[in-house]
C-alpha cells in the first residue's frame, strides 16, 4: 500500500474530506491542520460554559486570546523524542549543540541536546533542528581542461534527525529504577 492510500485511509477513517486526486504533502497537512482543531476542540471542551439549559448540546464559550496562546505554548512544549546527527564539517569535534527558539507569545525555549543519544526535547526546537541548513563544499573540475578543479558551495542538512517512539510506561519505570540506583534523583 502506497503512502498516499494509507493517508487517504485514514482521513477517511477520520472523517476528513478530500479531492480524489489530491497529493501525499497536501492530505499529509490536512490531516495534520485537523488534529491541530481537534486539540483546539479538547482544550474547548475542558471549558465548557453552557449558555442554554435545554438537553441540546452544549454551546460553548470561544477561547480567549490567553487561552490560544496556552494551547499553543502546550503544543510547543510537547516533548519529542529524537537522535540527532550533526553532518556539519565544522562541528565534528561536539558533543552537542545549544538551540534556542522563542517568540513574544510564547517564551524562550532554550535547550543542549547531544548528537547521537536519544534524547527528549519541546516540538519547537526540534522544528528549528529540522530546519537547519550549512553550506557544504566539494572540488568540481572547471571545465576548461587544465586539469584545475574548482570549490563549488551548496546547501544541505545540518543535522540528521531520527524521529523515535516516546518511552513506553516499563521503559519509564525501567529508566527511574536505574536513575535511583545512580543516585541521580531524590
Amino acid at each position: 500500500m502506497t503512502e498516499l492510500e494509507q493517508l487517504k485511509e485514514l482521513a477517511t477513517s477520520k472523517g476528513i474530506e478530500y479531492h480524489h486526486r489530491i497529493g501525499v504533502d497536501k492530505l499529509r497537512a490536512k490531516i495534520a491542520s485537523y488534529e491541530t482543531e481537534v486539540d483546539y476542540a479538547e482544550l474547548q471542551a475542558q471549558i465548557i460554559e453552557p449558555v442554554s439549559v435545554n438537553p441540546a448540546p452544549p454551546v460553548f464559550k470561544p477561547l480567549t486570546p490567553k487561552q490560544k496562546i496556552m494551547l499553543r505554548k502546550k503544543k510547543a512544549s510537547q516533548l519529542i523524542r529524537i537522535n540527532i546527527a550533526c553532518m556539519n564539517p565544522a562541528k565534528r569535534s561536539w558533543k552537542g549543540d545549544i538551540f534556542s527558539v522563542g517568540s513574544a507569545q510564547l517564551g524562550t525555549f532554550k535547550k543542549f541536546v547531544p548528537f547521537n543519544t536519544d534524547y527528549h526535547v519541546p516540538r519547537i526546537i526540534y522544528n528549528e533542528i529540522k530546519a537547519k541548513t550549512c553550506s557544504f563544499f566539494r572540488e568540481v573540475p572547471s571545465g576548461v581542461g587544465n586539469g584545475n578543479n574548482i570549490t563549488e558551495s551548496f546547501q544541505g542538512k545540518e543535522y540528521t534527525i531520527a524521529l523515535l517512539d516516546p518511552l513506553t510506561p516499563e521503559q519509564l519505570n525501567e529508566l527511574a529504577a536505574q536513575q535511583a540506583k545512580a543516585h541521580s534523583i531524590d
